[in-house]
């Protein structure tokens, strides 16, 4: 699915593996970028996944809807920049993937979710090192980690903790004060 820059940097990856079918969801309203409603998103019948990037930060496009195309798509998500400031129902993905570089720690650090049931299917290609299930077997420590960004993210959870979770921190930052210029 195609919104912007991020997004498309995902297609121009697919497309070394295959020829991906792309949505393309960008659309204006009043002039404005928008994003089509994803009720309107023609998905292809049988495709391997869907990927979507909720926040196009160069475009300046977020996506608040939670995809709900049923259990036979398997939903790739690039949180990375809205991971920690809005609550994720992981069920609704294969796969999630976020840089912590946004909102987590610094540069170098990526936090991956995979739904279980989606490990053991890497491609033959795949080299062990970005295999899901080969990082899963250990501890996501195939290789050196990157353990100072691993520190830092630490401090981060343990801080966001200490403010009573995702939720009441989520709940504290909605409370910005409407600001705005002339």
């Amino acid at each position: 699915m195609d919104a912007g820059y991020w997004a498309a940097s995902a297609v121009k990856e697919a497309k070394k593996y295959c020829t991906p079918n792309v949505i393309d969801a960008k659309i204006t309203v009043d002039g404005k970028r928008a994003v089509k409603p994803m009720s309107e998103w023609q998905l292809t019948p049988g495709a391997a996944y869907l990927h979507y990037c909720p926040n196009e930060t160069i475009d300046g496009i977020a996506i608040d809807e939670t995809p709900n195309f049923g259990d036979d798509v398997i939903v790739t998500a690039d949180f990375s920049s809205t991971i920690l400031s809005r609550e994720i129902d992981v069920n609704r993905f294969g796969v999630i993937y976020a840089g912590a570089q946004k909102n987590i720690g610094p540069a170098g650090l990526t936090l991956v979710i995979v739904r279980e049931d989606l490990l053991g299917k890497a491609s033959v290609s795949c080299p062990s090192i970005l295999d899901y299930t080969v990082l899963s077997e250990n501890d996501s420590m195939f290789n050196t980690p990157p353990t100072f960004a691993w520190y830092l993210a630490g401090l981060v959870f343990k801080w966001l903790k200490q403010q009573g979770g995702l939720p009441r921190w989520i709940k504290s930052t909605s409370r910005k004060p409407n600001c705005s210029t002339a």
